[in-house]
């Protein structure tokens, strides 16, 4: 029987667990019946705000992560997405609003959203149609957001963002998921450097000097998919921040190593200034 449902494989469908769920949705069919043809497909239907998904971000407390709700329902209200809509169009709104007031009024607005699934099934045969609804698998929620890399790097940098804005220097959380998520990719771009200097900036507002040691040297054994320029002012962003912490030292091993991949980096003349200045 198998071997059968799987000539009919939805096209509509990509993941094989989807396939999965449309061909058991439609019940026994008989094999023999080759006149019969199956289309399936699913639809998301929002069905609400992902609490599960709001617990993953710092709040400082509980009226902080009130007011955070409080602002996603208005803006869902603004917005007039309700609960019902499918996935494409609350997207759209989304995307569309966020075109006109020059990005989203909340970080991960349309990640902040629960949909549930609704298999919608059909069999035609003789010129009769036969369709059949079935809940499916709920769509992505809670922790399964970030499990995408480009989520999870985003997602890391707005919540040290939100932990040092209130003083709060606790990233274990932080800390796993980047681990797990730069072990799991061997993807070396703009975003993979990126977060890793916000987490170095981070432990220096926490004043743990040996761990932004330890990440921003991370950057220094990777080989980055990036243009040489873009890497360079990368490496003179944190040469500076040494120089600020008056670790001359380590300041001018960054600005150095900027200035070898990219011999036009402006940082000559800085260069000159804190060796002059070593040696006085």
């Amino acid at each position: 029987m198998n071997w059968f449902k799987n000539l009919f494989r939805p096209a509509a469908i990509q993941d094989p667990k989807d396939a999965e769920h449309s061909t058991n949705a439609l019940g026994n069919l008989d094999p023999n019946d080759i006149a019969a043809k199956i289309s399936a497909s699913f639809q998301y239907k929002l069905i609400g705000i992902d609490h599960d998904f709001i617990d993953l971000f710092y709040f400082k407390d509980e009226i902080s992560k009130n007011d955070y709700l409080k602002s996603l329902q208005e803006i869902l209200d603004n917005l007039h997405i309700q609960a019902g809509m499918d996935i494409v169009t609350v997207q759209k709104i989304i995307a569309d609003d966020n075109l006109k007031n020059g990005g989203e009024a909340l970080p991960f607005l349309a990640d902040s959203l629960l949909y549930d699934a609704i298999l919608i099934s059909s069999i035609e045969r003789d010129g009769k149609i036969q369709t059949s609804e079935t809940p499916g698998e709920g769509f992505l929620s809670g922790r399964e957001k970030i499990n995408n890399y480009y989520a999870a790097l985003k997602f890391i940098q707005v919540n040290l963002d939100r932990k040092i804005d209130n003083n709060y220097f606790d990233f274990q959380f932080e800390e796993e998921l980047l681990n797990d998520t730069l072990s799991n990719s061997e993807t070396f771009n703009f975003a993979r450097i990126e977060t890793l200097v916000a987490f170095g900036k981070a432990y220096l507002a926490a004043h743990n000097f040996a761990k932004m040691d330890e990440v921003f040297n991370i950057i220094l054994t990777e080989k980055y998919d990036l243009a040489e320029s873009t890497i360079a002012n990368f490496y003179r962003e944190i040469g500076e921040t040494y120089l600020k912490l008056e670790r001359s030292e380590q300041a001018l091993k960054w600005l150095k190593a900027g200035l070898n991949i990219n011999p036009k980096l402006s940082v000559k003349k800085l260069i000159e200034r804190i060796e002059k200045e070593s040696t006085n």
